[in-house]
């Protein structure tokens, strides 16, 4: 039949012609930033999201030989969650928050879980999602700055012996909650030291 297996297959993210002038443009942005609030590189952090899948739906099928595109029936049927992970300029890894599909407790691992105490002491986050994806919402990323990125930012501010008015920088990418004016607009109401940068859309695998 001319078959073989395949691996389902998808466009990518196309980096844009000017990624080097994006870049180039983000750069100057951090050091004006940097250097003019005089931000030490502890109150610098970058956060970033990342799927973790728990159980994948399958990505094989067989097709003829010389397809160039491939879709299969259950790929998109995963079990997943959404970690936002962040570390600081110094090398300071934060407390990962970790979002689950759904709106009860029933959605969320176990207290009995293994290692979830330990999780908790260390300051993790499980949070339902109260939507039907497992994606951040304005709610997770609200509580995410509230419990563990402002807090980090003021002990940090605490022990270098600065003013809580000093600023800090938070270097995210761009996603649409992200930089949604309903976001945007709560933290600088009330996190309003907290200045935030984006990192270039389409330029992370360069």
């Amino acid at each position: 039949l001319g078959w073989t297996i395949r691996r389902s297959t998808r466009a990518g993210q196309k980096t844009p012609q000017n990624a080097d002038q994006i870049l180039r443009q983000a750069a100057l942005r951090l050091a004006y930033v940097i250097k003019h609030e005089d931000i030490p590189s502890q109150l610098i952090a970058n956060s970033d999201q990342t799927q973790v899948v728990l159980q994948q739906g399958c990505n094989m099928t067989y097709a003829p030989c010389g397809s160039k595109q491939v879709t299969t029936v259950g790929s998109e049927e995963k079990r997943a969650v959404t970690v936002l992970a962040t570390v600081t300029n110094n090398g300071v890894l934060l407390p990962f928050q970790t979002i689950y599909k759904g709106a009860t407790p029933l959605s969320l691992p176990r207290k009995t879980s293994q290692s979830m105490a330990e999780s908790l002491g260390a300051g993790f986050l499980f949070e339902s999602s109260h939507t039907k994806t497992y994606w951040s919402t304005q709610a997770t990323m609200q509580n995410f700055v509230n419990l563990v990125l402002a807090p980090y930012f003021n002990l940090i501010k605490q022990q270098l012996g600065l003013p809580l008015s000093q600023c800090a920088l938070w270097l995210i990418d761009c996603w649409s909650v992200h930089r949604s004016e309903e976001f945007l607009t709560w933290m600088a109401t009330f996190h309003p030291t907290i200045i935030i940068l984006f990192v270039p859309a389409g330029c992370t695998g360069l």
